[in-house]
């Protein structure tokens, strides 16, 4: 078996639609990034390639609103 890592083993868990765009750029070679914005919640999936390697960096930034006053 080998050890290295397997694009199921992600660290968290994806929408469907994540899951597909995730699968393009591994077995298509889709170079595309992926951004989302709602609710104050801001995702960005930024594929890097080089030669035959291809990573996908997530960056996410979440804003929580509370309420203010009494």
């Amino acid at each position: 078996a080998s050890d290295t890592p397997r694009r199921k083993h992600f660290i968290r868990k994806t929408t469907q639609a994540e899951r597909e765009y995730l699968n393009h750029v591994f077995d298509l070679g889709k170079q595309g990034y992926r951004y989302s914005a709602y609710d104050g919640k801001y995702e960005l999936f930024y594929p890097y390639v080089e030669g035959q390697k291809r990573i996908v960096i997530y960056l996410s930034k979440y804003r929580k609103y509370g309420k203010i006053g009494r």
